[in-house]
């Protein structure tokens, strides 16, 4: 029997509603500098964070340019060693980012339908990976077990750790291999048409576009190339996913 497989986007696809880092990034820099204040003194740790936020946000139009990811544990550790201070331990580096992501972690919440469609593509035999564009995978794999979804994936894919991003077909790819299955008899659902459609079909692969999140489901979406199925609601995913597989 032929091996299929369905990938799933992270943001304003199993969750939702996930805001940009412009919105994110001031709202958490007062509580990094506090906790890099407890190991510098206050005017380090506030030019220590001035800098991380400029690197990273720079290396994020980097990454939306070139598809090369940047991790923001190198942004951190840089924004310490420009300003001629010792870069912490890499367990530190991680503990100081748990601390940036918290408030963006704790306010993921399932898009509707999120944990009915998981489940009832495993029951089909359908193998499940995630593919996600991000700068730190920690907060991503915490929520996946809060919410109850990680036990339905067989690999979670971030862009973060394999270096390249979507729509590079080489993230997809990644993910397709690991499961065993052929690109071609792989689904990949995401909410951007110019990122998971079009890297999608850039790695041979079918793709659902998701328009799950309240704010977006009935608008049109961003300009694109066509997915092959729109699902408004998750709980329709597994019917457009195996009929997609069944061609």
């Amino acid at each position: 029997m032929t091996r299929r497989a369905v990938l799933l986007d992270f943001g304003n696809t199993l969750v939702g509603e996930v805001s940009s880092f412009e919105v994110y990034d001031p709202a958490a820099a007062p509580v990094l500098e506090a906790h890099l204040s407890r190991r510098l003194a206050d005017r380090d740790a506030a030019k220590v964070v001035a800098r991380f936020l400029r690197l990273r946000r720079e290396g994020i139009g980097r990454a939306r340019r070139t598809y090369v990811e940047e991790p923001a544990a190198g942004h951190l550790k840089t924004a310490f060693e420009t300003g001629g201070l010792h870069a912490p331990a890499p367990e530190e580096i991680e503990a100081a980012l748990d601390v940036f992501c918290a408030k963006e972690e704790a306010a993921y919440r399932p898009v509707p339908g999120a944990l009915e469609a998981l489940a009832a593509l495993r029951e089909a035999g359908v193998r499940l990976g995630l593919v996600s564009n991000n700068t730190y995978h920690a907060p991503i794999a915490r929520t996946l077990e809060r919410l109850g979804m990680r036990p339905h994936f067989d690999v979670l894919v971030s862009s973060s750790a394999f270096g390249f991003r979507k729509p590079d077909p080489r993230i997809f790819r990644a993910a397709s291999d690991y499961l065993g299955v052929d690109p071609r008899d792989c689904v990949h659902v995401g909410d951007l048409p110019l990122v998971d459609v079009a890297g999608a079909r850039a790695a041979g692969m079918k793709s659902v576009l998701a328009r799950v999140v309240p704010s977006l489901a009935g608008e049109s979406p961003p300009e694109g190339p066509e997915p092959d199925a729109v699902v408004e609601d998750l709980r329709r995913l597994p019917e457009a996913a195996l009929a997609l597989l069944a061609r």
